[in-house]
This record gives C-alpha cells, sequence and structure tokens, in this order.
C-alpha cells in the first residue's frame, strides 16, 4: 500500500499535470500584480474593447471573420498545447503556455477591478468567466498528456518526426477532436452571455471613462486628478445601482443629495 501511494505520487502524469498548474497559478499572481500598475489610458481602452464585443454580440449579423476570430481565441490554447506533444521542446513550451494561460484573465479582471471597482469583478466574470471555464480544462486535458509525449521525445536523436506523430494514437487523436468540437460550440455562449448581463453596465461605464477622457483631454487635469474624479464618479455609480436601482443618465439632484447625506 505504501509503495502504490509512493508510485501515485511519482507517477509522471500527476508531476506534469502538478507543473503545469504552478506554472498557471504563477501566471495568475503575475496577472494580479502587473494589473495593479495599470496607466489612465487601460479604462478607456477596456471600455472599448467590452463595448464593441457587446456590439457584435448584439448584432443580429455576424461576419465569418468575427466568428473565426472567436473560435481562435476558444481554440488558441488548447491547439497550441496539443501541437506541443509533437516536439521535444514541448517540454518547455507548456509551462510557459500554462502560465499565459493563467496571466491574461488575471490581468484582464484585475484591470476591471481596479478601473471599476467592485462591478469590474462582476464584469470579469460575466465576461471572462464562460470561457475560461471551458477553456482552462479544455488546455490541461490536452497539455498533461502532451508533456509526456513532449518529455519522451526528448531523448531521441533521431525519427523525431515519426516518433512524435507515432505517439499521437488513435485515442489522442480522438480526444482532441473532442475538445475541438466542445470549444466550437462554446463559442455562441459568451455573445448572449454578454447581452444578457453587459448591457447596462457597459453603457454607464463607457460614460465613466468618456468623462475621464473629458478630464484629460479637454481641461488637461493631472493623472491624479482624474483617477480622483473617475473613483468617485464610479462609488456614485455603485451607490444608485445598489440603493436606487437607476443609473447615472436617471440620476438628479435628489439622488446627488441623497449620496451625499448617506
Amino acid at each position: 500500500m505504501k509503495w502504490n501511494r509512493a508510485e501515485r505520487w511519482t507517477d509522471p502524469s500527476r508531476l506534469h499535470s502538478l507543473l503545469l498548474a504552478v506554472f498557471f497559478f504563477l501566471g495568475i499572481g503575475a496577472g494580479v500584480v502587473c494589473a495593479g500598475r495599470i496607466s489612465g489610458d487601460v479604462e478607456r481602452e477596456l471600455t472599448t474593447y467590452l463595448t464593441d464585443y457587446l456590439a457584435l454580440a448584439q448584432s443580429q449579423d455576424l461576419g465569418i471573420s468575427v466568428v473565426c476570430s472567436l473560435t481562435l481565441l476558444y481554440l488558441q490554447g488548447p491547439v497550441l498545447a496539443f501541437l506541443c506533444g509533437v516536439c521535444s521542446a514541448g517540454i518547455l513550451l507548456l509551462p510557459l503556455l500554462a502560465a499565459a494561460a493563467g496571466f491574461f484573465p488575471a490581468y484582464a479582471a484585475g484591470c476591471l477591478t481596479a478601473s471599476f471597482g467592485g462591478r469590474g469583478l462582476l464584469l470579469a466574470l460575466a465576461f471572462f468567466g464562460f470561457r475560461c471555464l471551458v477553456t482552462v480544462p479544455c488546455f490541461f486535458l490536452l497539455a498533461a498528456p502532451a508533456m509526456g509525449r513532449a518529455a519522451a521525445l526528448r531523448g531521441l536523436s533521431r525519427g523525431r518526426r515519426c516518433a512524435a506523430f507515432s505517439a499521437c494514437g488513435r485515442g489522442c487523436w480522438l480526444g482532441f477532436g473532442i475538445v475541438c468540437l466542445i470549444l466550437a460550440v462554446a463559442v455562441s455562449a459568451p455573445c448572449a452571455a454578454g447581452t444578457i448581463f453587459l448591457g447596462r453596465e457597459l453603457t454607464e461605464m463607457d460614460d465613466i471613462a468618456r468623462f475621464g477622457a473629458y478630464l484629460s483631454d479637454e481641461k488637461h487635469s493631472s493623472r491624479n486628478t482624474v483617477s480622483s474624479y473617475l473613483r468617485d464618479t464610479t462609488q456614485f455609480a455603485e451607490y444608485l445601482h445598489n440603493y436606487c436601482d437607476i443609473d447615472l443618465r436617471e440620476a438628479d439632484s435628489a439622488a446627488v443629495q441623497d449620496y451625499m447625506d448617506w
């Protein structure tokens, strides 16, 4: 029993999965740290990106280029992980891919939270949550076996290409096909989620970002002044949303007075 337990913990597949998980969480930590150092222009860039994406989601006629771009966004991580398993360099590339898979969602969520407070975190969950819920498990399902294949190929000096393709048996390709099918079907879900959950919030975020652009471009206010005004405006918007069930465009003098007395 003891030998079986020790063997289980020293199993190469488990060690590969653990290594990828460590790099994944390191990427998350790096994303959070980098998000804490964002500049003032990032807020407007995020708002523009989310607004444009929502406009595409609400459009009745999505071009094939848009559909292909969304499909590529979902497939790129798992597909790259699978391809890394057919070369010995995958032993180094796969941990970097795992770190990138953790970094970019964490950085985006951190930027939204830093720019828009608690509502930014909810927006990040609504916008990126489903994608990560689907793509991260699919990535690890393909990356862990690919890590084993890449490690096996590392010691081969000849016939690497033949060995790489022979290492991918029928089950390997079947799993890859199933993952790609799941990801392709999942592409349409974020559009519906964005339309349902993000419409009102994005409109309000756009108003706040435009106010920040007015302060910096027209009034030539300093970064600290702009940051202070945007922070106060965001807090006011959260108050209106939580206690008055209205947005900034619906606020009147009475709502402002209630907020000041709050």
